[in-house]
């Protein structure tokens, strides 16, 4: 074996020290890390430029998400999330279908073109599921009741992702018909479709009776096979194609169903945390900051609109739903950022010349900076609900009497209340 350069360790040096530095100081401004490392991504790409198109590097980011979305698969609770699938499916549609109406003309008044409004109201359309996923890991809040309708909304719009794909990859020009989009979605649904539910059946029935025979084999071997199957069901998915990151999560929902999938996990962790922030570092290397620049104030607003259209929809679909006001207030906090599967669109599109440079990097820089607010908001959503309320209560009285009397009269406190250090007691 030769030596390995000094170029290409000098390059995973700066692209990991960089990232931990920026990560220290955040956390020491009470910040989350996840800012740290796109900020530390941001100064990577704008500074060492080659660094950031690395394939080594990029494959690394890469499988750091697909390790993510594998752990996020094993970790959900189906059980839970088809109790809750009245909330999830109605709140999950109705919160997509109005958030890419409202995005597609909020985009128009910022001159973008039919089609590129239409394909930005898609790909805005959704919340991201890295994201989240890592805060609501990172707070442990799973199993909560707000983590665990989050979750099921974010599956669901994970699933979504299928359609989205096919729409963006069946459009390879300007001048492509309409007609032509609805036939290449319906027919590339009905296939995606057909072979998950096949991936499935069959996983349920076989994949749990091999990982237990193997784990009584040896617990080396057993680690091994791990990941042999993590990539074997990627890789199947690319065969397939079915997006690879849908690919990763089915595997890990697939493992969800054997009695060693905490052992999978524990041993998945370490690997999926520092492969996540490869990835992390990756998103903030691709904002070129002397384009952005220019049109700034532009993406601010831009930006503004879009998270005020989404968490308004989810505040009111969930209000309509009967939740707590507390509780939808919550939810629009976890849900209004922008998915990162909007970054893999918006490159279909730009790799087709359906939308000029300048305007993919317009898009993109308003993802990242939803990415940024994601951890603040989500960490002071008791503040920022405190506030409003007491403002209503202050200066729009009629409401402040609604929201008791109406919304929130017949709500139980439970998941409501601001209790710390509390202890439970049973007996």
């Amino acid at each position: 074996m030769g030596e390995i350069s000094f170029s290409l360790v000098l390059n995973f040096f700066l692209y990991l020290s960089i990232p931990f530095l920026m990560a220290m100081i955040a956390k020491k401004a009470k910040l989350s890390p996840l800012i740290g490392y796109i900020g530390g991504g941001l100064v990577i790409g704008n500074l060492f430029p080659a660094m950031a198109t690395n394939e080594g590097i990029m494959s690394f980011a890469y499988f750091g998400i697909v390790f993510l979305l594998f752990t996020l698969g094993l970790e959900t609770n189906f059980n839970r999330i088809f109790i809750l699938k009245k909330f999830i499916i109605i709140g999950g549609l109705l919160q997509l279908f109005l958030s890419m109406f409202l995005v597609f003309l909020f985009s128009l008044l910022f001159k973008f073109s039919l089609l590129e409004s239409f394909l930005i109201g898609i790909a805005l359309s959704s919340s991201s599921t890295t994201i989240v996923a890592k805060i609501i890991q990172d707070r442990g809040e799973e199993s909560s009741f707000i983590g665990e309708i989050t979750m099921g909304i974010l599956i669901f719009q994970d699933i979504a992702f299928i359609p989205y794909l096919i729409i963006f990859t069946s459009i390879t020009s300007k001048d492509i018909s309409a007609w032509t989009i609805i036939k290449d979605t319906i027919l590339g649904l009905i296939k995606a479709t057909a072979i998950i539910t096949a991936l499935f059946y069959f996983g349920q029935k076989i994949i749990p009776k091999i990982f237990n025979k193997i784990a009584r084999i040896s617990r080396e071997l057993f680690d091994l096979f791990i990941v042999v199957f993590i990539f074997f069901v990627v890789g199947l998915s690319i065969i397939l194609k079915i997006p690879t990151l849908i690919g990763a999560m089915l595997a890990g929902v697939l493992l969800a169903q054997t009695i060693e999938h905490y052992h999978i996990f524990s041993e998945i962790r370490p690997l999926r945390n520092l492969l996540g922030v490869i990835f992390f570092v990756y998103i903030g290397s691709h904002i070129e900051l002397r384009l952005v620049i220019p049109y700034l104030p532009s993406i601010l607003l831009f930006t503004v609109g879009v998270i005020i259209i989404k968490a308004l929809i989810i505040l009111i679909i969930f209000l309509s739903l009967k939740f707590h006001s507390k509780t939808s207030f919550n939810l629009s906090m976890y849900l209004f950022q922008i998915d990162e599967d909007a970054f893999i669109l918006m490159s279909s599109a730009y790799l087709t010349k359906v939308i000029t440079l300048e305007k993919y990097l317009f898009v993109i820089t308003s993802v990242l900076i939803t990415f940024i607010l994601t951890p603040i908001f989500i960490n002071n959503k008791e503040k920022f609900y405190r506030s409003i309320r007491e403002f209503i209560k202050k200066y729009i009285l009629f409401l402040e009497k609604f929201i008791v009397y109406r919304i929130d009269s017949n709500q139980s406190p439970i998941d409501t209340l601001e209790i710390k250090n509390h202890v439970v007691i049973c007996g």
